[in-house]
């Protein structure tokens, strides 16, 4: 009995120490793993980090403190409204990823970034529709107005399944205007 009891220990930790090292038992990156093949893949929110196999993302913060779901009109620096953001959706079709929230029936705020967005980059708005490296862009439409496109910083945030995407000073043109003729503040959350 003693011998099989020493064989099958010797069998067990010969299969132990024979198996194959793959990269992460060395501690090297391996070449097909996605946590460190420098892209966004798979459920990742940043570039290798954010899933649950991946080390988690030192996120960006905005310099600013808003209220949950909810879009500020200002001008010269003084609120003229505030609105409550309701009605959201997400839409990420096509790698397109689009973010909606409506105001009430017939005004909105629409957000589209080219690829799924990154918890570690801030987004520059433009209101070009056609979308370069770390750009965003924002509609805000108002009945009377039209919609109106402008430029500022955007922050994304990941957590247990919810987007926030917020703005601290967004300036928004209006039709034909050069320069930002108001500015809004936003933080909207989605699932």
């Amino acid at each position: 009995m003693k011998k099989y009891i020493l064989l099958f220990v010797i069998v067990t930790l010969c299969a132990i120490a024979c198996r194959k090292l793959v990269p992460r038992d060395l501690g090297l990156p391996a070449a097909v793993d996605p946590c460190y093949n420098g892209q966004m893949d798979g459920n990742e929110t940043g570039v290798d980090c954010g899933s649950s196999e991946c080390i988690p993302c030192a996120q960006t913060v905005a310099p600013c403190t808003l209220v949950t779901d909810e879009l500020k009109i200002s001008t010269n620096g003084v609120t003229l409204n505030t609105k409550t953001l309701i009605n959201k959706s997400i839409d990420s079709t096509g790698g397109i990823w689009k973010f909606t929230a409506y105001t009430n029936p017939s005004y909105y705020l629409f957000i589209r970034f080219d690829s799924k967005p990154s918890v570690t980059t801030i987004y520059d708005g433009t209101s070009n529709s056609t979308l370069g490296a770390n750009e965003v862009f924002v509609t805000y439409y108002q009945p009377g107005l039209e919609n109106l496109t402008g430029v500022g910083e955007v922050y994304v945030n990941f957590d247990s399944g919810t987007y926030t995407i917020t703005s601290c000073d967004f300036g928004f043109h209006l039709p034909a205007a050069s320069a930002p003729s108001f500015t809004q503040s936003f933080k909207l959350t989605l699932n």
